[in-house]
């Protein structure tokens, strides 16, 4: 019996060592391409992957694995490596990161950007982090090619405009379509106090990528939505080991170049001339226009308002956030508050955002994503300057940025007394002093904004997923003005109180089922079918009443006199069935097919729905074995696409006729026709083509890509004329045969010019043409105007006709034009017009470099456009008009004709701006300018301690910086600020200036502290 026990023990034994003997422990790191540990890394058994485990923070790793196993080693942003253990026992991988030039994500998944054949740009969020930008949209300025981004506003919070590969519409938009971790967003303002970039919400530190889809075979998922191209920004997810991060940063707003104006004596003396060159010598002083002053008189007042309104201002940015991930789940928590001074007095923006995302890997075919980002914008002095959009004085008036420089410098906001002075010189007959104004009037905006998402991945098969999705945004705007019975401009009114109240809910669901498969090892082939639905709504209310019992109770409530109330509601939804299929063979052969068909409740029932498409094909030449012995080329790829794609973006009901209260009938209140109906309403659609060429050299060291696009849009929705009985209103919108084409070339290069011992220097550069034209109008008109674009037939959209300036008459003074024939005259008309450029660059981009070495790094990036052409509303309207009354001049006006012989540009100053010969300075090409500019985007340098040190006091990194961005710009041009320009300017209007807000040079520092 004992032995019979001693045998079977030696047995189990024998039987447990073989057992033992068929597994075998693996160690090892897994570190990326410089050498840096990934923690969090996956490594598991390909057959098996319930034998698995994940790297620690140094990126170690220990796995007892059968015997004969591959090992499949995996992290979130790196290429994949799969791993024969054979009989090793310690394993060093380095994996090699994919970089968001080989990545595209989409609504509907994650594609290898070496299966996409179409035009595709992006940037990563490293590349901008910790900058103090207030929206993602300025931190891909200059750095996409392809995609223009112009400020319409440097106040804080102010908007920007992105257009990618040209405008191609004159009544729909031009803006692309934004996702954000899958939601779509609705693009445009919703305060009217300044803070009106819904992109706001955003904080930019929690952005993993941006991608932009810029051709239609590369956005035609996207159906209806796509014409004007996607841009794509997703999030960022927990990776490893638990992680913290915190940013602090503070710095300062300088204004960038405020313009010089005249001051006191100057100022009476050109009023002295403008007067006496009317009126004749020596009616100027005492009886003429004697409140400007003797410019002789030692005690004249010299006050200097744009000093006493502009300041250098704060900026304050701090964030925190903390991240872990595994193959069960992860989490990305973040919280950010910001707050920037503009440029003006009581004018700052505030900004607190919160962020959580998570990821849970419910079963092994069952997981879940969800993301939500809740913010909170504030706008506190909101600056208005919106005269050539609202057409109201009111506003035009006290804007800050108007009043700073056009208040005669002869007088003085404050009585002796030090109380606030009533204005009546000149255009201050309104009585409007700016410096109280501004503080005391409350002008005020916020937008709360909520977007989230929930996404479920089921996996039916071994590559066969079904995809669930549904997204929401949610925005709240309030906007609050309150001009006090102090002002004596609002004096009658007793205060005066208005609140507009918008609330905006959208979202958007969908289902797909997503495939992946590869056969015989070369046939890849991946597809994805699937439907969604958006619907939009929209609330506005505005109330405004006045007779304020108490200045200091400013609620509607306490007014005793309502004056207007008023309240609009929207509501739109679009839904959409689509598929896609890629294929490659060997990674030598790719093909892309796409379709799409939406229907959308702005037209009509006979044209509600519409079919899209996009096809493409790529060929990577470096894989054939042809190119074997080609070593220096490490990525040679051929791509070709084309597509319809679709524009609906142009409001709710115009398929529809509505009507607005007003006038009377029969002694009652009646309702009259506002806008007339069209049922054969329909899209806007984009034919597109794509021809690009992907290339590395000496292993990428030199790596870049060559797009040539043709984008023809057709079908323009535009206002067609009824018969003459038709009644008012008489027209209608419809499509025309209309035609605007856009045409042009993307390149981008980037590479490591230099890599020795501790010194490193990286580059990219980007440089994209473009070329605008209408190609045809209706009924083959050669003009035509819509709202503020007008149109004409063979120019780019935006075109400048204007009379060309010939200069000044070197006898009299007087301003002379060319005519139609070449000749002098001194009082254009139309025909004389010519065309003079117009608001469209030639040639954009931007060139990055960073520089370092051991821990310190230099970051020069430089931000360009050229060719452009913006007409200076602001010398053409006050500052240098040929007559002041009673605004203050710019000091170019110092270079003015003042007596026979004089060779100048400037006319002599004349009162009422009307000259003997019925001459005067009107709107010419003597106030467009050349708007091209080069500039100094960021520079920064930082300082990252060594690892060594920051173990021994139990952190993970600290980075240093300082940093200045907008410090120097190259122009001939006589703006504040080239760049920015009103905000339909890129939509098709004329780039002008009313006295916009600029952007501000800002120069802060900082620390990134990890744990």
């Amino acid at each position: 019996m004992r032995n019979r026990v001693l045998m079977s023990f030696v047995l189990a034994l024998l039987t447990s060592l073989w057992a033992f003997a068929q597994d075998r422990t693996i160690s090892g790191t897994v570190k990326d391409d410089q050498g840096q540990p990934l923690p969090g890394a996956s490594v598991y058994v390909k057959d098996n992957p319930s034998i698995g485990t994940v790297t620690d923070a140094n990126g170690s790793f220990t796995l007892t694995v059968p015997e004969g196993a591959t090992l499949v080693v995996d992290f979130v942003g790196y290429e994949q490596q799969v791993i024969a253990v054979g009989t090793q026992t310690s394993l060093n991988v380095a994996l090699k990161p994919i970089g968001l030039k080989e990545v595209v994500v989409t609504s509907y998944g994650t594609i290898d950007k070496l299966s996409i054949s179409g035009a595709v740009a992006a940037v990563k969020g490293e590349e901008f982090e910790n900058l103090p930008l207030q929206t993602f949209d300025r931190a891909v300025q200059g750095r996409l090619s392809g995609v223009l981004v112009q400020a319409t506003s440097g106040a804080p919070g102010g908007a920007l405009t992105v257009r990618i590969r040209g405008t191609g519409s004159a009544l729909a938009s031009n803006a692309p379509l934004y996702i954000v971790d899958g939601v779509q967003i609705r693009e445009g303002g919703l305060s009217a106090q300044g803070s009106n970039n819904v992109l706001g919400g955003i904080n930019p530190n929690d952005i993993e990528s941006i991608q932009v889809l810029k051709d239609a075979s590369a956005a035609a998922i996207y159906g209806a939505q796509a014409a004007n191209g996607v841009v794509i920004i997703r999030t960022k997810r927990g990776k490893g080991k638990a992680r913290f991060d915190l940013n602090v940063q503070e710095g300062i707003n300088q204004p960038l170049n405020p313009y010089k104006v005249l001051n006191g004596p100057q100022f009476a003396q050109i009023k002295k001339e403008a007067w006496e060159n009317r009126f004749g010598p020596g009616t100027y002083y005492p009886t003429g226009a004697a409140r400007y002053g003797d410019p002789n008189d030692p005690n004249l007042t010299n006050f200097d308002w744009v000093n006493e309104l502009f300041r250098t201002g704060r900026l304050s940015s701090y964030s925190l956030s903390a991240s872990k991930g595994d193959d069960r789940g992860s989490f990305f928590v973040s919280g950010a508050y910001d707050r920037q001074d503009g440029q003006i007095i009581k004018n700052y923006w505030e900004r607190y955002v919160l962020r959580l995302n998570t990821s849970q890997q419910l079963s092994d075919r069952l997981s879940v994503d969800m993301t939500l980002n809740v913010s909170n914008q504030e706008i506190f002095g909101a600056i208005s300057n919106d005269i050539v959009t609202s057409g109201t004085v009111g506003n035009f008036l006290n804007s800050p940025f108007f009043g700073a420089f056009v208040s005669t410098p002869t007088t003085s906001p404050y009585n002796p007394d030090g109380s606030y002075a009533r204005r009546t010189d000149g255009l201050w007959a309104f009585n409007y002093n700016i410096v109280q104004g501004v503080n005391e009037e409350r002008r005020e905006g916020s937008i709360f904004k909520t977007i989230g998402s929930v996404q479920m991945n089921y996996k039916i098969v071994e590559g066969l997923r079904l995809v669930a999705f549904g997204g929401i945004d949610y925005s709240v705007n309030k906007d609050f003005n309150f001009r006090p019975a102090t002002i004596p401009a609002f004096a009658a009114n007793n205060g005066l109180i208005s609140e507009t109240y918008r609330r905006t809910f959208d979202y958007n669901t969908s289902a797909t089922l997503n495939f992946q498969r590869t056969f015989a090892d070369v046939h890849n082939v991946a597809a994805i079918a699937g439907g969604e639905v958006r619907r939009e709504t929209f609330t506005r209310t505005f109330a405004q009443g006045r007779n304020l019992p108490n200045q200091g109770l400013t609620g509607l409530d306490a007014v005793a006199t309502p004056l207007a109330v008023s309240g609009a509601t929207s509501e739109y939804i679009r839904q959409g069935i689509f598929g896609k299929v890629q294929y490659n063979y060997a990674g030598k052969y790719y093909l892309d097919a796409t379709l799409r068909r939406d229907g959308t409740s702005r037209f009509g029932a006979k044209n509600r729905y519409g079919t899209f498409w996009g096809v493409s094909g790529a060929w990577a030449i470096t894989e054939e074995d042809f190119m074997d012995g080609v070593a220096f080329l490490s990525n040679l790829k051929l791509r070709v696409g084309y597509g319809k794609v679709g524009n609906a973006e142009i409001g709710n009901f115009r398929n529809l006729t509505t009507f607005a209260s007003g006038g009377q009938y029969l002694a009652g209140p009646a309702l009259r026709p506002n806008v007339l109906g069209n049922d054969l309403l329909t899209w806007e659609t984009s034919y597109q083509t794509n021809i690009g060429l992907d290339f590395g050299l000496f292993a990428d060291r030199l790596y870049g890509s060559i797009d040539l696009w043709d984008r023809k849009n057709q079908d323009l929705l535009l206002p067609v004329d009824l018969v003459d009985d038709a009644g008012s209103p008489n027209s209608i919108t419809g499509n025309t045969d209309a035609v605007i084409r856009n045409r042009g070339i993307d390149i981008e290069i980037g590479g490591i010019p230099l890599d020795k011992g501790d010194f490193k220097w990286t580059s990219s550069f980007n440089i994209s043409f473009l070329q605008n034209k209408v190609e045809q109008l209706p009924n083959n008109q050669e003009r035509l105007s819509v709202g503020v674009t007008t149109l004409h037939k063979g120019q780019p959209i935006g075109v400048w006709w204007l009379p060309e300036y010939a200069g000044v008459n070197s006898a009299n003074g007087i301003p002379m034009y060319y005519d139609v024939d070449g000749n002098i005259t001194y009082q254009p008309t139309l025909q004389d017009n010519k065309f003079l450029g117009s608001n469209t660059p030639r040639f954009f981009g931007g060139w990055n470099n960073v520089f370092s070495y051991k821990g310190l790094s230099l970051t020069v990036f430089f931000q360009y456009q050229i060719g452009n052409k913006t007409f200076n509303g602001d010398f053409w309207a006050n500052l240098l008009n040929g007559a002041p009354d009673g605004s203050n001049q710019s000091v170019l006006i110092l270079d003015r004709w003042q007596q026979p012989g004089d060779i100048t540009n400037i006319p002599k100053p004349i009162e009422g701006g009307v000259y003997s010969n019925g001459g005067g300075f009107f709107a010419s090409s003597f106030y467009l300018e050349d708007a091209s500019y080069v500039r100094l985007k960021q520079l920064t340098l930082s300082y990252d301690v060594p690892q060594n040190i920051m173990k021994s006091i139990g952190a993970r990194s600290l980075r240093v910086y300082v940093q200045g961005l907008n410090l120097w710009t190259w122009t001939k041009s006589n703006l504040m600020d080239p760049e920015v320009v009103n905000a339909n300017a890129l939509n098709g209007a004329l780039a002008s200036t009313i006295i916009n807000y600029p952007n501000p040079k800002q120069i802060s520092a900082g620390i990134q502290l990890g744990f």
